[in-house]
């Protein structure tokens, strides 16, 4: 992000180099009056995707947009649902979609949004995750085979040491079976965004038992 280009306050920033010069061929930027910001980047069939945080009325709103490699908007979204909203980290899914991860709150009072998108920025779902205690984004990836791992740092107080968390998920954002759980309402690993499947247990060879 910039403030000393761009339409006013700060402004999410693009620039492409060249590879053989290091020279800048581009740097457009985005945004608007207030105070935009982008945070993270990752090349998206062919295009890029970005995700940042978008002022709007003084409040920080999930950002995404896709972006040519010359820098034209293809498409972007603003995302309701939480104040003081910074998306943080961002993949590409198999199936061609987006999955964002941001951090929601102030100061020592932040959780994590996870949102689903598909490869033309329709809203799929939406899940949220925290302790009582602050949260911090750390990353998030695709898995071929289905699901999502999620990194973060979370601290019961705080006061007290941040610890790293990492879960993995299912295509639904839900926390996947481990060995030996005994899990309420999760969803079989070969589950579609089209089917999910839920059940009363889970075991990690046959998934959802009613």
């Amino acid at each position: 992000s910039t403030t000393s280009i761009g339409a006013g306050g700060s402004d999410g920033w693009l620039l492409r180099m060249s590879q053989a010069s290091g020279g800048i061929e581009i740097q457009p930027t985005f945004g608007g009056s207030g105070n935009d910001r982008f945070m993270a980047v990752v090349e998206h069939d062919g295009d890029l995707a970005v995700t940042g945080t978008r002022d709007i009325g003084g409040d920080e709103r999930l950002w995404v947009v896709v972006l040519t490699t010359s820098g034209s908007v293809v498409w972007e979204r603003t995302l309701s649902g939480a104040a003081d909203a910074r998306g943080e980290a961002l993949t590409r899914t198999p199936d061609g979609g987006l999955a964002v991860l941001a951090s929601v709150g102030l100061g020592d009072n932040t959780s994590l949004w996870l949102s689903r998108l598909t490869a033309t920025g329709t809203r799929v779902w939406d899940q949220t995750y925290g302790e009582p205690g602050p949260d911090r984004v750390g990353d998030i990836a695709a898995l071929q085979s289905g699901g999502l791992v999620v990194t973060s740092a979370t601290a019961e107080t705080p006061e007290e040491p941040f610890a790293v968390v990492t879960r993995k998920t299912d295509d639904w954002g839900e926390p996947t079976c481990e060995p030996t759980s005994t899990c309420n309402e999760l969803s079989v690993e070969s589950c579609s965004l089209e089917g999910p499947c839920v059940g009363a247990t889970c075991d990690p060879g046959a998934g959802c038992q009613e």
